[in-house]
């Protein structure tokens, strides 16, 4: 999954662009002294990392960083949750589409008189 069209990274990018700072100003605005530390974990989460401590952490510095409403922060959050749960079923989808499509055809390629195993397993499409 990509990440740059995830709300919160639309959302940090446009800010930090409006702002006209960069991300290091960024990463200290969220209170990291370790810079380079303090923007791979505003990437993260920009990646949809939203429950790891490191997160949270950056979640919770994010509005005053960013001067914004804590609010509009956590539409984008919650927004980005939702796009990585709908990703995530439609994967899961596909591969159990792809998985019955292997079986159907595993089970039409064989000769079930030959072989009791596949019985038992073609019975279950």
């Amino acid at each position: 999954m990509t990440d740059h069209w995830l709300p919160i990274d639309i959302l940090v990018r446009n800010r930090v662009k409006n702002l006209g700072i960069n991300r290091t100003e960024l990463s200290r605005r969220c209170g990291y002294k370790n810079l380079a530390k303090g923007i791979d974990r505003i990437d993260e989460v920009c990646r949809g990392d939203l429950t790891s401590n490191q997160a949270k952490t950056i979640i919770k510095a994010l509005p005053a960083a960013l001067e914004m409403n804590k609010e509009l922060v956590d539409a984008a959050i919650l927004e980005t949750a939702n796009v990585i749960e709908e990703a995530k079923l439609k994967d899961a989808a596909e591969q159990e589409d792809a998985l019955g499509e292997l079986l159907q055809t595993t089970c039409d390629n064989f000769d079930r008189k030959d072989d009791a195993r596949i019985d038992v397993l073609c019975g279950a499409i």
